[in-house]
């Protein structure tokens, strides 16, 4: 998805390296319990959101160890220093798009996995209805 969006936005400079320094961020955590618990009515619950598609984005591996089960603002902005932040890091597009994102929970993650889901389908020109 990274690299169809590259060559669809020719503004986009394609310098940085798509190796496998990237590693898979849950955006509200699999530890959800100390800082999301506003947003899961309980470990189901919480399972079913965090599993999503739409909760998911690509982080450099250091980022992610640093931010893993903070609060949606501090992962966004940090905790004070602007190095350790999705906004401060957001190299690729499809984690940059969340640098607007005030406020992830449940109808957050639903809009965004719907966005993806279709984004995903017509990239490989998948027709759910004919089947």
């Amino acid at each position: 998805m990274e690299l169809y969006r590259r060559h669809k936005n020719k503004k986009v400079q394609d310098s940085i390296e798509l190796s496998y320094k990237w590693t898979l961020e849950h955006l509200m955590p699999q530890s959800w319990e100390e800082n999301w618990k506003s947003i899961a009515k309980d470990e189901l619950h919480a399972e079913n959101l965090i599993y999503q598609i739409g909760n998911m984005t690509l982080l450099k591996n250091s980022l992610n160890s640093t931010i893993k089960n903070a609060s949606w603002k501090t992962k966004l902005e940090g905790d004070g220093s602007r190095k350790n932040c999705i906004k401060s890091c957001a190299d690729l597009l499809i984690t940059r798009e969340l640098c607007d994102k005030t406020i992830w929970n449940e109808d957050a993650i639903r809009d965004r996995t719907q966005k993806l889901t279709h984004e995903f389908l017509t990239i490989w020109d998948i027709d759910i209805f004919n089947h």
